[in-house]
């Protein structure tokens, strides 16, 4: 608008020095760069009356604030809580404790009431996996129900009567075959057992 301005200015002066045939080309000229003005500076308050709109919203959020990160607390409380309980129930499931205190060698009936605990926990658990990544052998699925049930290498090594190294090259294996499946299973640096906590 200020470079309009001064063409204005400079074209008015040198009306008076000019024929009336340059004069009409001049004036037309003045016109035109008057209306590109008057455009902008519409268009300059439409942009003023957004910016003010916008100014009001920012103002009126940080009121939102303080609310949301109560409520984002008290879900992270909550969940915590829900945590807590699940390890309880786990834990004190009469064969999930018989094998914390006592590992042993698992049979194929000891698999299936592990099964139905970790469904009845984490609601279709084995389900979702499986439809999930359908490339999972049975024998990824008894890992992760173990993974998920909290016990350490250690204990599955002999839950399966396989070595602690066995059990780390298993992981590893199924952590290939869901990435095959999923790439975007994992985030960055994530184990396949926290990944298994969040499933």
């Amino acid at each position: 608008m200020a470079q309009n301005n001064e063409s204005i200015q400079e074209l008015q002066m040198q009306l008076s020095t000019q024929k009336a045939s340059e004069q009409e080309a001049q004036l037309s000229l003045i016109k035109q760069l008057e209306e590109q003005n008057r455009q902008l500076n519409l268009a300059n308050q439409n942009l003023q009356h957004q910016i003010e709109a916008h100014w009001k919203q920012l103002k009126s959020a940080p009121l939102k604030t303080p609310h949301l990160q109560e409520l984002t607390t008290e879900m992270l409380r909550l969940k915590e809580r829900e945590e807590a309980l699940t390890g309880q129930l786990i834990s004190t499931h009469p064969l999930v404790a018989e094998l914390r205190s006592k590992p042993r060698f698992l049979q194929p009936e000891d698999f299936v009431r592990i099964a139905t605990l970790v469904n009845k926990i984490y609601p279709h658990f084995t389900e979702r996996l499986t439809e999930t990544f359908p490339n999972l052998t049975e024998l990824d699925q008894q890992l992760c129900i173990l993974i998920k049930l909290g016990f350490s290498v250690s204990q599955i090594a002999v839950f399966m009567a396989v070595s602690p190294t066995s059990v780390s090259q298993q992981k590893s294996r199924m952590k290939k075959r869901i990435l095959q499946q999923k790439t975007d299973s994992f985030t960055e640096g994530e184990t396949l057992d926290l990944w298994l906590h969040r499933f």
